[in-house]
């Protein structure tokens, strides 16, 4: 599901091309106002198949672009499935499916003589968290796998979903190899006996693997077994979300953490055909979580406090824009809903904008450079729904 956002969105990061080219040559889009429910209804399937024409052209461009996303997907081919079984330390639960990670902000305190427990100290990655393979193996599948997908799509060579199902076998349907699905332990915080409900965060690239199911399900190498085991992975996962203790306090916050968990929810709901439960989401979107999250003139206040402050405004707004999408598909707009105090996703971007393209200054705290993955995310989503040429030349500048 979203398959052009997906291809669209690892185009770029891959290829390094303009959003532009991306989106006018690849695709044949050359006007961006589109809602979401017509590219699912009509631009999906003839971009998709655009797709796969254009890049057997002899166009400068397309050649570029085939050679280098098939030279990428070729480089996985030979690469070793990783799972999460592979971690040495053990999990607080001394079972190695479930998922483990350190909480990235968290330091030993240097007042104590064993250092716990760790204290935060926001924005500032502790370099311990890549002693547990987990998080970056986990980050690092859902992108391969999106890889191959999309290669796949565009060559039919069946290796590519030969190798994108093993992969998903090997991390989530094996079972010598699988992970339970929940993330009780995706974010720890050393020295504290307590399950951390921020670990969902750790989950927020996994609609990923629903898109990528999408686009190889038509290869043999995808079977049906295979689809009632992901579907049945992720109905357990769904159920841990909404009524886990960690799942119902990560639905009750206002910031990023809530915007990642509804989408997850959402998505994985979609994907289950769970109507029902992604119109609740959406419809809490709207009346709750953009009202609280959102002010007027489009600050986001919760992600203002931050030490990271543009970088968690443009990561939240994507994650927005991306439930936005998803709402889209049930009918409901959320690209133009506006509270009553004229609040809203539009309001949102418009006041990112002058500081991305430089106009202004930045007077909110930002200790690091702003990932640039994130921000065209952001503006690769804006322009396929907004009609304003300027995010696409912004983009173009990263």
């Amino acid at each position: 599901m979203l398959i052009l956002l997906q291809i669209s969105i690892l185009f770029i990061v891959v290829t390094g091309l303009s959003l532009a080219n991306v989106m006018g040559v690849t695709f044949g889009i050359t006007n961006h106002k589109h809602s979401i429910q017509n590219l699912y209804t009509t631009i999906i399937p003839i971009s998709l198949n655009t797709l796969q024409d254009t890049c057997t052209n002899n166009t400068k461009l397309n050649s570029q672009i085939q050679k280098q996303l098939i030279a990428k997907a070729d480089l996985t081919l030979d690469q070793k499935p990783h799972s999460v079984i592979e971690k040495r330390e053990s999990t607080p639960s001394d079972n190695k499916h479930d998922f483990f990670a350190l909480a990235p902000y968290r330091w030993p305190n240097p007042e104590k003589i064993d250092g716990l427990p760790y204290i935060g100290h926001d924005g500032i990655i502790n370099p311990e968290i890549y002693s547990i393979p987990d998080k970056k193996n986990f980050d690092d599948m859902i992108y391969t796998v999106k890889l191959l997908s999309i290669s796949y799509y565009i060559t039919h060579n069946d290796k590519y979903a030969l190798k994108a199902t093993e992969l998903i076998r090997t991390w989530f349907l094996n079972a010598d190899t699988q992970m339970n699905p929940n993330l009780n332990y995706g974010e720890v915080n050393r020295g504290i006996n307590k399950i951390n409900s921020a670990g969902i965060m750790a989950g927020r690239n996994i609609t990923g693997i629903l898109e990528s199911i999408d686009l190889i399900k038509q290869s043999p190498t995808w079977t049906q077994r295979d689809q009632e085991a992901i579907v049945s992975w992720f109905e357990k996962y769904l159920d841990w979300l909404q009524y886990s203790p960690a799942g119902k306090k990560e639905a009750e916050k206002i910031n990023n953490h809530r915007t990642y968990y509804n989408l997850q929810v959402s998505s994985i709901a979609l994907f289950l055909n769970k109507t029902d439960i992604v119109n609740k989401i959406i419809k809490e979107t709207a009346d709750s979580l953009i009202p609280q999250s959102i002010m007027s003139d489009g600050r986001q206040p919760q992600e203002l406090k931050r030490t990271k402050s543009l970088y968690y405004s443009v990561f939240n707004l994507a994650g927005l824009f991306r439930l936005a999408t998803v709402a889209d598909i049930l009918g409901t707009n959320l690209w133009d809903y506006k509270t009553k105090d004229n609040a809203g996703l539009k309001k949102a971007i418009e006041f990112l904008i002058p500081y991305i393209d430089g106009k202004r200054v930045w007077n909110y705290p930002q200790v690091v450079p702003l990932q640039k993955n994130v921000l065209k995310e952001m503006l690769v989503l804006a322009s396929l729904h907004y009609n304003d040429k300027n995010y696409i030349d912004i983009c173009n500048k990263f």
